[in-house]
């Protein structure tokens, strides 16, 4: 199954496409002078446009305005790394927003909530690998963030050759396998393991599709703007579609909430300027670019160890 790797800075700029009208956009300031990650001071090439309590957004770090003062060229005290942000180096003449309706470091949140969700509602991470089982033992090690294994194949000695003459890969379906986890890692040195029905020889090397929870390039870490993740192709907009739902109602909507319209339509006030004939017809959107990313990319039937009895 293939996969197209995003960075979340473009899945950012994505979702604000998605929510943000072009009026909507804030008010655009440039930095006077450079700042460090460490400056709680600052000026504006345009000191009038903004004001003590702002919110002053440069990438994705937020400032509270705290003093101004009365110069002709104003200096802002500011504070840093506001509601979450990380604070970070900012080059002279950067470009910032004032007052944002949707900063990016909330958006970048609805994004990574997406991701888990998307896994529950059927659009699961596949991956595939070749695998050599250990020398003399009836076992495989698998990566640790394994969740399932889907098929196994056996890789032939002998490679076929296809109409063109170049040699194709020659794979068997392999049964009698039980894909085993959680198991002690002084034994096992990802605490997930294949066991085979018996002993392989040591050239046996086995093909393995496998289903992996969604991850950032940074994980453990929280990510950055600059951190990629993989998605199934075909899937590509549906964390943005997902984000842009869930901040518009500022909640999950299922599908059996969508279909009580009366209700809705009593139930969901404008939200933010947000009404909730939009907010309805964004989850509409999402549920739909779900079924046609199920379509794409259908899960594959796992295979394992069954035990028959004559």
């Amino acid at each position: 199954m293939s996969a197209v790797e995003v960075t979340l800075g473009s899945l950012v700029d994505r979702t604000l496409y998605e929510v943000q009208g072009a009026p909507e956009i804030g008010k655009a300031v440039a930095l006077y002078a450079a700042m460090t990650a460490s400056d709680t001071t600052l000026k504006l090439v345009d000191g009038a446009s903004a004001h003590v309590s702002d919110l002053i957004e440069f990438g994705s770090e937020l400032m509270l305005v705290t003093a101004k003062t009365a110069d002709a060229i104003p200096e802002f005290t500011v504070a840093r790394a506001y509601y979450g942000s990380t604070a970070s180096a900012h080059l002279i003449a950067a470009t910032g927003i004032v007052n944002p309706q949707w900063p990016r470091r909330r958006i970048g949140e609805a994004i990574r909530r997406s991701f888990p969700r998307l896994e529950a509602l059927g659009v699961p991470l596949i991956q595939s690998k070749f695998v050599n089982p250990e020398p003399g033992e009836a076992w495989a090690s698998l990566p640790a963030e394994t969740r399932e294994v889907l098929a196994v194949r056996l890789r032939s000695l002998a490679p076929l050759a296809n109409v063109n003459g170049a040699m194709a890969l020659n794979l068997m379906d392999l049964g009698r396998w039980h894909f085993i986890q959680d198991l002690p890692l002084s034994d096992y040195p990802y605490g997930n393991a294949l066991l085979l029905r018996s002993t392989v020889t040591d050239d046996t090397e086995l093909f393995v599709t496998y289903r992996v929870p969604y991850r950032w390039s940074s994980h453990p870490a929280a990510p950055s703007e600059t951190s990629t993740i993989d998605i199934p192709e075909g899937a590509e907009d549906l964390p943005c579609a997902y984000a842009a739902a869930w901040l518009l109602a500022a909640r999950e909507v299922s599908r059996s909430d969508l279909d009580r319209a009366e209700e809705w339509a009593a139930s969901e006030p404008v939200r933010g300027g947000a009404s909730g004939s939009m907010v309805r017809a964004k989850w509409q959107e999402f549920y739909r670019a779900l079924d046609e990313a199920r379509r794409l990319n259908p899960t594959l039937p796992t295979r394992p160890y069954v035990r028959r009895v004559n």
